[in-house]
């Protein structure tokens, strides 16, 4: 049953890209996200670059900490889908991916790119006491005080511009999966970035 599984995924969301990429991504999202995502991967309006799914290429009984490890190191960025899901603290998001995504983006020898972008609402209080092992020093940080992320304004509850993926129309995630393709493309190739949607300029380098 779990080869059949494994197996299925692998082929849902296996890279079906036509052309080489000089860059790669990895892409880090909670397995009962996987609609949405699909829709992501399917969307490929704007995408300058390949991807690596986190969950869907692990062949069974692979050592698959080490397995993530090596696509992340081979990776030129991350994205990140945010949901409820993906941020509970028993994930593997939380206790190797994460902590791997911010050693790479905080070395200054590196121009790895890290987007972590909402899909779903999640709780405020989760949102505040939301904590990752750094890598480097063995300290808790908090993911949401030290770095950007895409569309967080509507995560409020009284934003009325902002909606989630999760709830948009067919059309405006097919908008908004190309803006994120054109700024992670952005980003990658190191051109300006702007917030999707907005034409303000956005910290692809806060610290």
């Amino acid at each position: 049953m779990v080869s059949q599984y494994y197996n299925s995924l692998r082929r849902q969301m296996s890279n079906q890209e036509p052309r080489e990429f000089k860059k790669n991504i990895f892409i880090s999202y909670a397995r009962k996200d996987k609609e949405l995502i699909q829709s992501f991967i399917n969307s490929g309006e704007n995408r300058d670059f390949g991807y690596w799914v986190d969950q869907g290429d692990i062949e069974p009984g692979a050592n698959w900490k080490k397995r993530i490890n090596e696509r992340i190191y081979d990776s030129d960025g991350a994205i990140l889908f945010i949901t409820p899901n993906s941020l509970r603290e028993d994930s593997p998001i939380n206790k190797y991916e994460i902590p791997h995504f911010i050693k790479r983006k905080n070395d200054p020898n590196d121009n790895f790119q890290f987007f972590p972008v909402f899909l779903d609402y999640v709780d405020q209080e989760i949102i505040d006491k939301y904590e990752f092992i750094s890598e480097v020093d063995g300290k808790k940080e908090k993911l949401f005080e030290t770095y950007d992320i895409w569309n967080i304004e509507a995560n409020k509850t009284n934003d009325i511009e902002h909606e989630m993926p999760s709830e948009m129309s067919k059309n405006k995630r097919e908008k908004f999966w190309a803006d994120l393709n054109s700024q992670m493309s952005n980003a990658l190739y190191n051109r300006k970035v702007t917030k999707i949607g907005d034409g303000q300029y956005w910290d692809t380098d806060p610290l």
